[in-house]
């Protein structure tokens, strides 16, 4: 492969990371909501919105692919960079 696709493959996988890293925002708030909760809230309300920041994150939400598009980047990236897994 040449070094610019090894480059272009790099790129999209350090993106990929960033939006992954990004979108973690939601399930660390999501998660501080059930650790900081008190005997009165609603945990299971709480755990299902936890749930739903960690499935945003892993699939991408409406809008994205998340941990997804990592994956198939980093496959792209090993497959470039000769040490596929």
């Amino acid at each position: 492969m040449s070094a610019e696709e090894r480059k272009e493959a790099l790129v999209k996988l350090e993106s990929a990371h960033a939006k992954v890293m990004e979108d973690l925002g939601g399930v660390w708030v999501a998660m501080e909501a059930v650790r900081s909760s008190e005997p009165t809230d609603n945990l299971h309300d709480l755990l299902e919105e936890l749930e739903n920041a960690v499935s945003d994150a892993r699939d991408g939400g409406f809008f994205g692919s998340g941990a997804n598009a990592h994956r198939r980047a980093l496959k792209d990236w090993h497959e470039i960079a000769g040490d596929a897994v």
